[in-house]
């Protein structure tokens, strides 16, 4: 019996890692990921990147916001006309993707740019001073879920 209780304490404690899979590490750095659009569940708004609507006014051709997961936990990323970058961990069991920092050019962005930003940062926890994001993949969909009923929807590229 004291067999069985450690074992099973033992995959208890197991299970509750906080360490991501490398399965899910490796999904999700195998190849950058494009915003295709932000979605807003409560009253079912789509705002696709591709929307002539949100192009970059300034060469009136769509926006493309890409993102890097890369190894060592960092992630890169550009608009049409900023570069981001920062360190990134995930939490398989919670399904969380936390972003501990941001450094960004400041260039003067766009529509679809600014929503991006103000979405992805919306998470933001003052007690760990990093932002916290619940996230979804599907084959080559990654789904990041923000504050206020929004998410935002990225395909592998």
């Amino acid at each position: 019996m004291r067999n069985v209780i450690f074992l099973l304490s033992c995959l208890f404690i197991a299970s509750c890692s906080k360490e991501p899979t490398s399965s899910t590490l490796e999904a999700l750095q195998s190849g950058a990921w494009q915003l295709k659009a932000i979605v807003n569940d409560q009253n079912d708004t789509t705002i696709a990147a591709s929307d002539p609507k949100y192009y970059d006014p300034a060469t009136n051709k769509a926006v493309a916001i890409i993102m890097d997961f890369n190894e060592g936990k960092m992630y890169r990323g550009s608009t049409s006309r900023n570069t981001f970058e920062g360190r990134f961990s995930c939490n398989d069991s919670q399904n969380t993707l936390v972003f501990s920092s941001l450094n960004c050019s400041e260039v003067t962005e766009t529509e679809l740019g600014d929503l991006f930003f103000d979405k992805l940062v919306s998470n933001y926890g003052h007690h760990g001073h990093h932002f916290e994001n619940e996230f979804v993949m599907h084959g080559d969909t990654l789904t990041i879920y923000c504050a206020g009923s929004y998410y935002l929807r990225f395909n592998r590229i």
